[in-house]
């Protein structure tokens, strides 16, 4: 997720020079804040009790926070590329697919133990699908894309940690 979001951002830089970085304001963090806490907490809780493990617990709340750190500048580089100054309608589209291919690639490089992986394509659709509408209202509510972004990644953050599996070597 790190390197995908540093290859869009990079794009980005050269492909929408106009596009703006986040804005640093108190009205934006608030809104980030509550859309995460919707998006992970709300969906989430639902997710939880009625789909699969969805709300990190004890030390998975841990591993939440260190997959921040990739799902974080993946989120934001998209959110910039797709709603930046100039950015196409068929962009987040394209990009969610090329994300996609990146993931067959990584799992082609080693079949036999990223296999799984194979199975949480159909989540990931389910994911950009409802949790790219709550950044669509965020960004319609907001003005900014970046509350939207941040929301999706603590969602995806969250996510993940609490149902992937944890092997001990």
């Amino acid at each position: 997720l790190v390197l995908f979001g540093a290859i869009v951002f990079a794009g980005t830089r050269l492909w929408l020079p106009g596009a703006a970085p986040a804005a640093h304001s108190v009205p934006l963090a608030a809104a980030a804040v509550l859309a995460a806490a919707y998006g992970a907490l709300v969906l989430g809780a639902a997710v939880d009790r009625h789909a699969t493990a969805f709300l990190p617990m004890g030390e998975r709340l841990g591993y939440a926070v260190v997959l921040l750190g990739g799902t974080l500048p993946f989120f934001l580089a998209l959110g910039r590329a797709t709603h930046g100054v100039g950015a196409a309608a068929w962009t987040p589209a394209v990009l969610k697919l090329c994300f996609l291919i990146s993931l067959a690639g990584a799992i082609a490089l080693d079949l036999g133990r990223l296999f799984f992986l194979i199975i949480i394509v159909p989540v990931i659709l389910l994911f950009f699908a409802v949790h790219g509408r709550i950044a669509a209202w965020t960004t319609r509510a907001t003005g900014h894309w970046a509350p939207g972004a941040i929301a999706n990644a603590v969602a995806l953050a969250a996510g993940i940690a609490a149902s992937f599996p944890t092997v001990a070597h």
